[in-house]
């Protein structure tokens, strides 16, 4: 069934922190860019003990950032695939962290999330440290499996939900749907459009 509203906002604030994740498509459609600006502003009013994360993509994410910045740019937390990552998206006064800056330990974590997810990814990493095209996208993957499960060496705590905007025709291709199957092996609330635009109503 839908999640309600209701239960989304009792789920989160009985968490001193939460950390929602706010992401999803590059290819936001110019006509939806105002309702997800729009959700951002109503979580950010909604919640305002929460850390937004994102992972500072075009389209969605940054959206989403634009709405939460217009409330509180300093609760915006960005995971980025590599220091300095399209750094003029980043909100004044939001935290951001980088995969090329994780310690071993965290990135064989990463991985090994990674690859339970999306079994297909699992030759692309094994094989990332002796092909450097292959690291540059084993880091994003990596960025968006570290979004969920957090990373204790950068005070990155897990994730308790995220809402995404997804491909309506193929909600679980590409980075949106390797995280969000990330967040489903985690136990992570799950939120796509069809359910949070009621909430805005």
């Amino acid at each position: 069934k839908p999640m309600q509203s209701s239960d989304f906002i009792q789920s989160m604030n009985e968490k001193e922190h939460p950390v929602i994740l706010v992401e999803g498509i590059r290819a936001l459609p110019e006509v939806d860019r105002p309702v997800v600006i729009a959700c951002g502003v109503w979580l950010a009013r909604t919640f305002p003990h929460a850390i937004f994360r994102t992972g500072n993509a075009d389209g969605t994410d940054t959206a989403f950032a634009k709405g939460i910045g217009q409330v509180d740019s300093t609760r915006l937390q960005y995971v980025l695939p590599y220091t300095g990552h399209k750094k003029k998206n980043i909100a004044p006064g939001a935290s951001f962290c980088a995969m090329t800056e994780m310690s071993e330990s965290v990135e064989e974590q990463a991985v090994q999330a990674a690859v339970s997810a999306s079994p297909g990814c699992a030759s692309l990493m094994n094989n990332r440290m002796r092909i450097p095209s292959l690291a540059a996208k084993a880091r994003y993957l990596m960025r968006d499996t570290v979004k969920v499960i957090g990373s204790l060496d950068h005070g990155l705590a897990p994730a308790d939900a995220g809402l995404f905007f997804v491909n309506s025709v193929d909600p679980m291709k590409g980075g949106t749907g390797h995280t969000m199957r990330v967040c489903g092996l985690f136990g992570v609330t799950v939120v796509t459009q069809d359910q949070w635009r009621q909430w805005l109503e």
